[in-house]
């Protein structure tokens, strides 16, 4: 399926604010100014850049909400296109929903739950938007059950770099389809998703306990996997002082305090019961018990505000000056073998306050990760490792100084057999792109030379340059 397009010039935008506005992404620390903008309000204007870009041949990025962290959507005397004004939702069934590639989850989640529905897998936040996550995969607190959210999507509209618009789907043009989820925008710009539709459940029981022993922390995490009893299960490793403790778990927390001696480190599990209907909330609290004392807080919460817990974030970081500085991020995916190994090794070698945020621990069941460009380790249990960094205080050399730490984890994660997330701030070269993608880079390649000759897509990432 392709659909006819005409040859109208694009509107480019070039004032200065515009321009280092999109020059700027959540990590505050990278800036490449382009020579211009293009607002999207249609496919018409998504394919009126593609092709000025070609025939000029400039590089083009892709903008969404601008939640990376390296300058991913960023393009250097370039082209950005910004496509949060393709926010439409044009279809909803109890099947599926189709919205336009710039429509943030947010607005997924609250359209399908007006029919009583839900997208099977959501990412911590809200606020990314579909065209983004797509493109590098998307993962959540079912991810674990679910997959990634490549994994629920049913058909996808993409322009290529030759400015076609396409659709594609597993029945039909399945070969873009493979390459274009997951595939970092380097085979073309999505515009619309149809995306996979379940029933909705009412409640959320959000269990959340804390330890001060890792390896209990670890053996219970990876035995809730196991046993299956909570829809969403992550970990996070958090300083221990009340600041990190109370910004984590709200005030309800502000009273804990750990046992004398438990080192820098305390850590959080988060298990969440979705129910259909009203239960009492000890009924559902975990099992085991084996939290420190004072460490258990428990929420009985509707669906979407579970959901949507990040909501409050933003603007409570914002009041304290937090959100607008640097945020050099990290997240690494562990085969589960290794992940242990890993992780007490980090740990121990980083300060809590250095890192000025939660350090997430996110078991996968690897045989729900079925989309062919999202890299994991083979084995049947892997972990997302991320470090959610703060610059404080934030000058350039501390900034570049938590970016080389980052390389380090890197390297000694791909020592271990781990591969890099590719959303957050690690300096990566083409090597390290062909280690990433394994006996499917020649694939990548070959698709790159095939949908992109020029390279015009997406220069963010760094893959071919």
């Amino acid at each position: 399926m392709q659909r006819e397009i005409g040859n109208a010039a694009p509107a480019i935008l070039r004032d200065e604010a515009r321009r280092r506005a999109v020059a700027r992404d959540y990590g505050g620390y990278v800036h490449r100014v382009p020579r211009g903008t293009i607002r999207a309000t249609g496919v018409e204007d998504v394919v009126a850049a593609v092709r000025h870009a070609a025939q000029h041949g400039i590089k083009l990025a892709a903008r969404g909400a601008g939640h990376s962290t390296h300058g991913q959507a960023q393009a250097e005397d370039g082209l950005v296109l910004e496509l949060r004004g393709l926010d439409r939702v044009l279809e909803l069934a109890p099947e599926s929903i189709l919205v336009e590639a710039g429509a943030l989850w947010r607005t997924v989640a609250e359209t399908a739950l007006t029919i009583g529905r839900t997208f099977p897998v959501f990412t911590d936040d809200l606020t990314t938007t579909v065209g983004g996550t797509l493109s590098v995969g998307g993962v959540g607190s079912r991810t674990w059950q679910m997959g990634a959210q490549t994994d629920h999507v049913l058909e996808l509209e993409v322009v290529t770099a030759s400015g076609d618009v396409v659709g594609c789907s597993p029945e039909h043009n399945t070969a873009l389809f493979d390459v274009v989820r997951c595939g970092l925008g380097q085979f073309g710009i999505i515009t619309k998703a149809r995306l996979r539709l379940v029933a909705a459940p009412q409640r959320a029981h959000y269990h959340r306990a804390l330890y001060s022993d890792f390896d209990v922390f670890f053996r219970t995490l990876n035995a809730l996997v196991d046993e299956a009893e909570y829809e969403c299960v992550q970990g996070f490793a958090l300083g221990n002082d009340p600041q990190s403790i109370v910004g984590h778990l709200g005030p309800a927390a502000a009273a804990f305090a750990a046992p004398a001696g438990s080192g820098r480190w305390v850590y959080c599990i988060e298990a969440v019961k979705l129910l259909d209907e009203a239960a009492d909330l000890e009924s559902t609290a975990p099992r085991r018990r084996d939290w420190l004392p004072g460490g258990h807080f428990a929420l009985d919460l509707p669906y979407l505000a579970y959901i949507d817990r990040l909501a409050p974030l933003e603007p409570r970081l914002s009041e304290l000056g937090l959100w607008q500085l640097p945020h050099p991020m990290l997240d690494l995916i562990l085969p589960g073998s290794q992940a242990h190994a890993f992780l007490t090794g980090m740990l121990a070698s980083l300060d809590p306050a250095e890192v000025a945020g939660p350090v997430l621990v996110y078991p996968y069941q690897r045989d729900h990760l079925r989309t062919p460009f999202f890299r994991a380790p083979a084995e049947p249990r892997v972990l997302l490792v991320g470090l959610m960094r703060t610059t404080i205080p934030p000058t350039p050399k501390h900034v570049q100084a938590q970016v080389a730490d980052n390389r380090r984890l890197y390297e000694r994660a791909v020592e271990l057999g781990g591969c890099y997330y590719p959303i957050d701030s690690v300096p990566m070269a083409q090597a390290d792109w062909e280690r990433q993608f394994g006996e499917l880079w020649q694939a990548f390649v070959a698709a790159k030379r095939q949908l992109d000759p020029l390279h015009l897509l997406n220069p963010g990432q760094a893959i071919f340059t």
